[in-house]
């Protein structure tokens, strides 16, 4: 399970600082989704990052505001 460690760091770092500084929009998330495993990534680990990403996206409020 080592050899997935650093790829995961990475993307999650990314994924955060996009959510929380830029405040992209939940397709980005998806699409990162879908490339993560070109890394190397398994899909249940990128199926779980993105469904915890998601959750924070809309407990951010940014979510509701989109919506509008």
């Amino acid at each position: 399970m080592a050899w997935c460690q650093e790829p995961l760091k990475w993307a999650s770092l990314f994924i955060w600082a996009n959510i929380l500084v830029w405040r992209v929009p939940l397709v980005m998330v998806a699409v990162l989704g879908l490339v993560l495993p070109l890394m190397g990534l398994s899909l249940v680990a990128v199926l779980l990052w993105t469904m915890l990403f998601y959750l924070v996206y809309r407990q951010s409020g940014s979510f509701l505001a989109d919506l509008e």
